[in-house]
């Protein structure tokens, strides 16, 4: 099986090279595809990138630059060119450990599922998912208590994306827990309970710099998310509520943690 990597750069400069490097050697290269949309970076990443592919010229790599308009937007166009009908997605900053993508294309064919996700940061899954031999089942109903997997961890099939809709362009903050949510009401999610890949040095799930450091901007998100799900009629707006406290008191714990770490 093909897979397409999908990476969306943003000054990157510093960590592109570690992930590139953690990415060529998952697969043979006839069966790996690597789409690079360079989101407006103002370093060196543009440059690093071309040097790399040149000196690993065996492998197919694609580098389109765009104007900065944001992940999802990068994400969205490298998967419209991406040519391989199975799609794995990592950032720019985050590593693959090896094997990551063999186990998951086997686990894809052993269970006849429609995305594959692994853990990260050697992070357990605990409540609500439940291990059954070596896998974590995933549904809309859990993810809507918690997110999981992480983004840079997963694997689908391209229709799944063509069915359940693309990213969410005008989304800042937890638009890949949109994008699950559409999945699992049309396709079949599991997650690998081995740990392939280190996301950002091993930072905090939030409270530190980058997008998931903005904590306001993450709750307003999910509230979206539940305000979209409404919309989608995949719940009732007596759900919504129940919803909409359950992520306030989670907005307001997250708070209260970053404070106690400082």
């Amino acid at each position: 099986m093909k897979v397409s990597v999908i990476i969306p750069m943003y000054n990157a400069e510093r960590t592109i090279i570690k992930c590139l490097n953690s990415v060529v050697n998952q697969l043979p290269p006839d069966d790996l595809e690597i789409v690079i949309v360079n989101d407006g970076s103002v370093d060196r990443s543009h440059e690093i990138v071309e040097k790399f592919i040149q000196e690993n010229n065996k492998f197919d790599i694609k580098l389109i630059d765009q104007e900065n308009k944001g992940v999802s937007a990068a994400r969205n166009l490298a998967i419209y060119e991406s040519k391989h009908e199975l799609l794995a997605l990592i950032d720019s900053d985050d590593i693959w450990l090896p094997g990551k993508l063999k186990h998951q294309l086997q686990i894809l064919s052993k269970y006849d599922a429609d995305f594959v996700g692994t853990l990260h940061n050697n992070l357990a899954l605990g409540f609500p998912y439940k291990l059954e031999d070596d896998i974590f089942r995933v549904s809309f109903s859990k993810l809507m208590i918690k997110m999981a997997p992480s983004t840079i961890t997963s694997l689908f099939k391209k229709d799944l994306i063509k069915r359940s809709g693309f990213y969410d362009e005008k989304q800042k903050y937890t638009e890949d827990g949109n994008l699950w949510l559409r999945f699992s009401k049309h396709g079949k999610m599991i997650i690998l309970n081995k740990n392939y890949a280190i996301a950002g040095d091993f930072k905090p799930l939030f409270g530190q710099s980058g997008l998931s450091g903005n904590l306001k901007g993450m709750y307003e998100g999910e509230i979206k998310n539940i305000k979209d799900m409404v919309g989608f009629k995949y719940i009732n707006s007596i759900q919504y509520l129940l919803y909409f406290i359950y992520i306030t008191l989670k907005y307001y714990r997250r708070i209260i943690i970053v404070k106690l770490r400082k």
